[in-house]
């Protein structure tokens, strides 16, 4: 959803200004980049949604049915809405996506032991206070256990869709897809507090903001400080660790920029040279770089190592490693 949002601002903002007509994307009867998206968008989210909801609930619908009865099934599944039930799916949905990303690109996953206390119990915001208030006895609560996982994105997302409106991207055809955008917002950032037991009693909220303040201000911000060195900062990873970022995310980015820069200017050639009559033929050959040559390399190298004895070489290097 964050990347879909981004390409969305990133086509509205490079739309046509009305001062660049001449340009050969920028025709006079050309259809307007919001427009286009809200077509698109209004497609791919429609009522459909409720669908995939719902389908969420259907394997406990099934089963409550086949242990009781329909109308104990259908009850239930009005009781999983109105009690927010698809807020935790999407919440839930998020962590697992975190966790199975970062398996892919780090790797290093453990076990983590749940204990045997109450499967329900209320979780604090941010640590529990000592007696007095003014300091902290336990540092650990909600905020940040899901801080890096959800709620930092759930802050982008919101200021993309900010963006996103005072830019002009939105219009009347697509309710269904702010609606969804809304409410994976929603989830990110207030799922786990939504569901969390006493989470809006005034004792417990009297209690959190004391923690809040404890935690910033304790010690000149000792507990912060610790906290951030621990989950943000570690030492040796940070180059590496980068480095797989830039190259899982961004490169299916610059490569998408880069085909479309290169098909802005084929088209801007077949223009100029419409009555030659192998210039269709520049869109085949646009993929030559990208997939022919690459495509040889792999071919070519390997032979050349087998014919000059280097293979068997790598091999044994890589044995001794």
């Amino acid at each position: 959803m964050p990347l879909l949002v981004f390409v969305w601002l990133l086509v509205i903002l490079s739309d046509c200004d009305s001062f660049f007509q001449s340009l050969p994307k920028c025709v006079p009867d050309m259809m307007p980049a919001t427009e286009v998206m809200s077509k698109t968008l209004g497609n791919l989210f429609s009522m459909l949604l409720l669908f995939f909801l719902v389908a969420n609930s259907l394997p406990l619908f099934a089963e409550v049915w086949m242990e009781f009865q329909f109308k104990t099934a259908v009850i239930k599944m009005v009781k999983q809405f109105l009690t927010l039930s698809p807020l935790m799916f999407i919440f839930q949905a998020k962590v697992i996506g975190h966790y199975v990303v970062n398996e892919l690109r780090y790797g290093g996953a453990t076990y983590v032991s749940t204990g045997r206390g109450l499967p329900t119990e209320r979780r604090p915001f941010i640590g529990e206070a000592a007696e007095g208030g003014g300091k902290l006895k336990k540092v650990g609560g909600l905020y940040l256990d899901y801080a890096s996982i959800a709620y930092y994105d759930g802050i982008c997302l919101l200021a993309n869709m900010l963006l996103l409106c005072i830019a002009g991207g939105n219009t009347d055809h697509l309710g269904w897809f702010f609606f969804s955008v809304s409410l994976t917002i929603v989830s990110w950032l207030f799922a786990p507090f939504i569901f969390n037991p006493y989470q809006f009693v005034y004792r417990h909220f009297r209690e959190d903001w004391q923690c809040v303040w404890a935690f910033f201000t304790e010690d000149s911000g000792r507990h912060w400080v610790e906290w951030y060195d621990r989950t943000q900062l570690k030492a040796g990873q940070t180059s590496p660790r980068s480095c797989l970022d830039i190259g899982f995310f961004w490169a299916p980015m610059v490569i998408t920029c880069w085909y479309v820069a290169m098909e802005m200017k084929i088209e801007a050639f077949v223009a100029m040279y419409s009555q030659f009559d192998g210039a269709r033929a520049m869109y085949s050959l646009m993929l030559v770089p990208p997939i022919v040559a690459s495509l040889a390399f792999c071919l070519v190298v390997p032979a050349a190592e087998a014919l000059a004895g280097c293979s068997g070489i790598l091999r044994r290097r890589l044995r001794l490693l």
